[in-house]
């Protein structure tokens, strides 16, 4: 049929590469040139802005993808990366990696220029930058210059003074339309909920129950006299705050020790989700433990060392029941009845899959109904790991589809 492609999903995900000879910017704006280097989209996504700092519509990479990264330049004292023509990232949203696949920009260790006043809108703990309280409490009402923020313990913490550093949960909301504090928040959607632009406008989108964003700013928009907390989760797209249940993924579960072996090679994330090291195919790994992070289910292999479980060969994501994912782009059905490809569903709706399958020619598909099943190619779902969890869990089938993929 006319729109017969190869679609292939590899289980540790393709990796995308911008191309590699990149126009460059007028060299006063040039910091660092280095094309050694690779950049891998934190999960969220990453909105992308031009040199100047302005943000790019509909320009967004997909969570996990990876790109050559090109010149460096300085945006409001923050370090971007060319990925296109006057196209750069930051380096907040990517993990930058090395020749030798070190992360050079661990999140935990990476810090963002600010310049604002904040007031405390309670009583604050002060801590230093390895997260140790110094014993100093800052009154609530008080007003702070902050230069600096970053990732202490999982949250986000201003810089009020060298080296003395508070909650940014602790700072009052700024009353105004204009002004956003930057957090880092994997939240579930209660309930369906309309979505609103930079001024609390409604611009015709909804996010559907039980789907996961990531959510970086929040702020208070005003509409017809009433005040309310936002989160926004894209460039001018903010939900009501009531509307987000935030994961606690600070619990950690014992399970019967037993070893593992790695179906590929298997990135190895921190507690906070930012990947540390690799683990090589076919190696075995004992475990004891199991924790939640940003939604997903992990294995302890050492100190502060996790895995996904589906990593394992013999764990599958359908072993409570089936999951819900939800599509980031509209996608066409295969249907098994007529080896077709049928009818296309919308971009944002959410949908139970209940099985995975391979085929022979390497390509997986969800299973959504008796007979319809989503081909997993490329970036189909809100959330990524989801997708590479469930080509870990897929069923071989070897003549699956294979007239039509």
């Amino acid at each position: 049929m006319n729109n017969k492609k190869k679609i292939v999903l590899a289980s540790t995900m393709a990796i995308l590469l911008a191309p590699a000879v990149l126009n460059t910017m007028p060299t006063s704006q040039i910091v660092q040139a280095n094309t050694q280097l690779i950049g891998s989209v934190r999960r969220g996504g990453a909105t992308l802005v031009d040199a100047r700092g302005n943000e790019l519509n509909n320009r967004i990479l997909p969570v996990y993808s990876r790109w050559i990264l090109g010149p460096a330049i300085t945006i409001n004292n923050n370090t971007y990366y060319q990925v296109a023509t006057n196209e750069y990232v930051s380096t907040n949203s990517i993990d930058v990696i090395d020749s030798t696949g070190k992360i050079i920009n661990p999140q935990d260790q990476q810090i963002t220029n600010v310049n604002e006043i904040k007031t405390l809108a309670n009583n604050a703990h002060v801590l230093d930058i390895n997260g140790n309280d110094t014993g100093i409490i800052l009154t609530a009402g008080t007003s702070w210059k902050v230069d600096q923020y970053k990732l202490i313990k999982g949250y986000q913490y201003y810089r009020v003074a060298t080296n003395e550093w508070v909650k940014a949960l602790d700072f009052q909301l700024d009353s105004t339309n204009n002004s956003a504090s930057p957090v880092d928040i994997i939240g579930t959607i209660a309930y369906n909920i309309r979505v609103v632009d930079d001024n609390g406008n409604p611009n015709g989108k909804i996010l559907l129950a039980n789907s996961d964003w990531r959510f970086d700013q929040v702020k208070n928009i005003t509409n017809n006299g009433v005040t309310k907390k936002y989160y926004r989760f894209e460039s001018n797209q903010w939900i009501e705050a009531d509307a987000v249940k935030i994961e606690d993924d600070s619990t950690t579960t014992p399970t019967q020790p037993k070893t593992i072996t790695l179906r590929y090679t298997t990135f190895v994330v921190n507690s906070n989700g930012t990947q540390t090291r690799s683990l090589p195919q076919g190696s075995s790994w004992k475990v004891g433990q199991i924790k939640s992070i940003n939604g997903h289910q992990y294995y302890q292999v050492g100190a502060d060392e996790w895995v996904l479980t589906t990593a394992d060969q013999n764990t599958s994501i359908f072993a409570k029941g089936p999951v819900t994912a939800t599509l980031i782009q509209n996608t066409q059905l295969y249907d098994t009845s007529t080896n077709s490809m049928t009818r296309i569903l919308p971009k944002g709706t959410a949908w139970k899959i209940s099985e995975s399958v391979k085929n022979d020619n390497g390509n997986y598909f969800a299973k959504v109904s008796n007979n319809e099943w989503i081909p997993l190619g490329g970036y189909v779902f809100t959330d990524n790991i989801l997708t590479e969890e469930l080509a870990n869990s897929a069923v071989y089938e070897p003549n699956f589809a294979t007239n039509t993929y």
